[in-house]
């Protein structure tokens, strides 16, 4: 069989130009959408993060509002930041840049946001509407891989798809919307731990292989 390279970076630009003409519209009716971040501290990994996540609010008209906390920001100064975001009527989205210092709680921080504004898709309401074939917010890698998989022709429905990786952020929320009865998912979908002593059974038989794993030595098919 012969491989095909899957084009991200030309999706990307497919994608934030659609974006530019939907906000291009809001804004005709007076609504600039905003999407509000929360930073502690300095990571340089997150830090640019952050900066690429700005760069392309700038670039599809988006409003960003980055909140910077200092690294030793008490949980409680970080739970009310996150509550007057909440109700601020110009966000209409809000991250948490992850990961944290050890002295707070991710669990608590990501529970605090309202799932209207959830963007990453981390609050439990969200996670389950998901799973329920409601709308919800997703984790964006999540929603990249369904996206590339379809703007590059695929069609999902009866596919063996396995995915090596169970984790919140890519694993488990891309079984959830590709799972769906509906024109983007009805795939078969198994989740495998990169542990499993038996994982090349499960890989060879996929029609589409996903696999997210902190490990550059991992061979799932051999």
């Amino acid at each position: 069989m012969t491989a095909k390279l899957l084009d991200g970076r030309k999706i990307s630009a497919e994608i934030r130009e659609e974006l530019k003409k939907e906000t291009s519209i809001l804004a005709s009716r007076g609504i600039v959408p905003g999407l509000a971040g929360i930073l502690v501290g300095e990571d340089p990994g997150s830090v640019t993060y952050v900066g690429l996540k700005s760069k392309a609010c700038e670039e599809v008209g988006i409003n960003e509002m980055m909140c910077r906390l200092p690294e030793n920001v008490t949980e409680k100064d970080l739970l009310a930041n996150i509550d007057r975001l909440n109700k601020d009527k110009t966000v209409h989205g809000i991250f948490i840049q992850l990961p944290m210092p050890g002295h707070l709680s991710e669990e608590k921080a990501l529970a605090a946001i309202i799932p209207e504004k959830d963007v990453d898709g981390f609050q439990a309401i969200n996670v389950g509407r998901a799973w329920l074939g409601q709308k919800a917010f997703v984790p964006a890698v999540a929603i990249a891989i369904q996206e590339m998989l379809i703007r590059s022709g695929y069609r999902l429905e009866g596919k063996e798809v396995v995915i090596v990786n169970v984790d919140n952020m890519v694993g488990k929320p891309l079984a959830s919307i590709l799972s769906q009865d509906n024109n983007k998912g009805r795939a078969n979908v198994t989740l495998c731990y990169p542990t499993s002593p038996n994982l090349a059974e499960y890989t060879r038989r996929a029609d589409i292989l996903v696999v997210s794993v902190n490990n550059p030595n991992l061979s799932p098919v051999t």
